[in-house]
């Protein structure tokens, strides 16, 4: 009698990816045979609800790293241990390596606020923190497609300000600001409304004229794991094209958040769910059959930018800035140089430092 499956891949069979659609890879539930896309909390979600009702999603990778806490939680009223049973302590050595290598990426986030007295934790902190935490367990429940340097630079950009990336875009001459496209109002915690990920790009036309693509506004069922989707929309159109429907199947998708040059709607709806949602505005009006979807995942423009499937979008309070996919690592490192130098900066002048000196001092190789 073979031993009881204990990771929720063990009740799938992997398919080889879809010709043209690399990195997709899908599996078979082998008792019902319906696919999905490689998504673990999908996987699960879809044991727990048909095929294997008492499957319980295995925590113990995330305990390694010190995501979950080893206490009782709660859940629906019942108390349920977090740490693992013997069964599920049969994870397999790819995902040991997996938890080893995400835990060597964790680095201490370096104070925000220096005027916030020593132990206080400060709205920018707990949003840095938020940022890593729900980006770490997106990665650890996914069976990591991404190669490992995308992985390691999205976390290198998630600690740092959208500014901080737009000097060093600026100094290697690279435009990525999205203009007037920011977080909607209504956020109880707008510090925490940060997202970093890859894109999913979609381009809506409207439907007068000749179409040119009769797209479904299903792609929502095709987004993977902490990616943002990123919606261009027709130029002066009052429809949204986002609102809580999509918002409700993105979450669900643990998707990063929505970036949009158009308009958003529901807006308390989004807000009430914490679902990071950027737009040049909002509307009460939905498509109402006025757009179509010309293309998914090709290139779209977004405010005068170019966004390509899988660039890399990074967006928070300050604004929305899109990384080419190829530069990242050198925006990253040139960022990460940027971010030391105004931290040392702030430290002499909070010593009573004059600026002019501070800026000597720690910009000699920049321009102020």
């Amino acid at each position: 009698m073979g031993r009881k499956p204990s990771n929720v891949y063990d009740y799938f069979i992997r398919l080889e990816p879809e010709a043209g659609r690399k990195g997709m890879v899908r599996y078979q539930c082998k008792k019902c045979d319906k696919q999905y896309a490689s998504n673990a909390t999908r996987l699960a979600d879809h044991l727990k609800m048909s095929c294997a009702p008492s499957f319980q999603t295995n925590q113990r990778i995330r305990k390694v790293i010190g995501l979950l806490p080893s206490v009782n939680i709660h859940l629906n009223g019942n108390s349920q241990e977090a740490e693992a049973s013997d069964e599920t302590k049969e994870t397999d050595d790819s995902s040991e390596s997996m938890a080893a290598t995400v835990a060597s990426l964790v680095v201490p986030v370096p104070s925000p606020d220096v005027y916030a007295a020593a132990g206080v934790e400060t709205a920018q902190s707990l949003a840095l923190k938020r940022s890593d935490h729900e980006l770490l367990t997106n990665m650890l429940e996914s069976e990591g497609e991404l190669l490992q340097d995308v992985t390691e630079v999205l976390l290198r950009l998630a600690k740092l300000s959208t500014c901080a990336i737009a000097d060093a875009m600026a100094e290697m001459k690279l435009q990525g600001h999205l203009v007037d496209v920011n977080l909607v109002r209504g956020y109880d915690a707008p510090l925490a409304m940060n997202i970093c990920g890859p894109a999913l790009t979609v381009k809506i036309m409207p439907t007068t004229g000749a179409l040119v693509g009769s797209g479904s506004y299903d792609y929502m069922d095709t987004v993977e794991m902490g990616q943002v989707v990123v919606i261009s929309s027709p130029a002066r159109s009052t429809m949204a094209v986002f609102g809580e429907l999509l918002a409700t199947a993105s979450k669900a998708r643990h998707v990063a958040g929505v970036v949009t040059d158009g308009r958003v709607r529901d807006v308390h709806e989004l807000c009430r769910m914490n679902f990071p949602a950027f737009a040049m505005g909002t509307s009460v009006h939905g498509e109402c059959g006025a757009t179509t979807i010309a293309e998914i995942n090709g290139p779209v423009l977004i405010a005068d930018c170019v966004v390509r499937h899988n660039d890399i979008i990074r967006g928070d309070i300050n604004g929305v800035i899109v990384i080419p996919a190829e530069r990242a690592q050198d925006i990253a490192t040139r960022a990460e140089i940027i971010a030391d130098q105004d931290n040392k900066i702030i430290e002499a002048l909070n010593e009573g430092e004059p600026v002019q000196r501070s800026l000597q001092r720690f910009r000699a190789s920049r321009n102020v």
